[in-house]
């Protein structure tokens, strides 16, 4: 077993290319902890830093073999963190538009929802319509508790028996189908 406490980021880094777990769970162990405070600073969400992270050493893994790296691994490594938080705000701002329209909508059914005479008709369609484009039945069902019955990921989690960050990663799939759909309405 080899020790890599003596080994640099870009020595690391040569090892996790020939698949090396055990130098890539050093490199994680090494810079994790840091991540995370960075991933919190900017989201304010211990979880969401958390999954931040995970996601950014996950891809480091998948790519490891097309990852080339000039100077510093550790700014590789925060600046993926910034730009993956960057990324998820737009998300969960996007998420909020997506809510604000379905609350609407939900509105609509409360008083007798009929997508014939809603005032915006065409909306309350376009919206049904970009739900029947999800094509995983889970990521579909997901999404639509979350929107639709305003369930909490976690709830979400608990009703299909799955892992809450499964349950945020089906729901932000869904959401890279139905927001180009809807994008005309925001």
């Amino acid at each position: 077993m080899t020790d890599y406490s003596e080994y640099n980021d870009l020595m690391l880094l040569q090892e996790i290319k020939k698949g090396d777990k055990l130098a890539f769970a050093a490199l994680f162990h090494k810079y994790s902890r840091f991540l995370k405070l960075e991933a919190y600073y900017r989201l304010r969400d211990t979880e969401l830093a958390e999954e931040v992270v995970n996601d950014v050493f996950y891809n480091v893994w998948m790519m490891r073999l097309d990852i080339h790296i000039k100077f510093s691994f550790k700014q590789y490594l925060f600046r993926s963190v910034k730009n993956k938080c960057v990324c998820r705000k737009r998300s969960m701002k996007s998420h909020k538009n997506v809510m604000n329209h379905v609350k609407e909508i939900e509105t609509d059914i409360d008083h007798g929802f009929d997508p014939g005479i809603m005032e915006n008709k065409e909306l309350g369609q376009q919206i049904i319509d970009a739900i029947a484009h999800i094509a995983n039945p889970k990521s579909k069902r997901a999404f639509e508790l979350q929107f639709i019955h305003n369930k909490s990921p976690k709830e979400i989690a608990e009703l299909m028996n799955l892992d809450p960050s499964n349950v945020r990663q089906m729901i932000s799939r869904a959401l890279k189908i139905v927001r180009p759909l809807l994008k005309k309405y925001w």
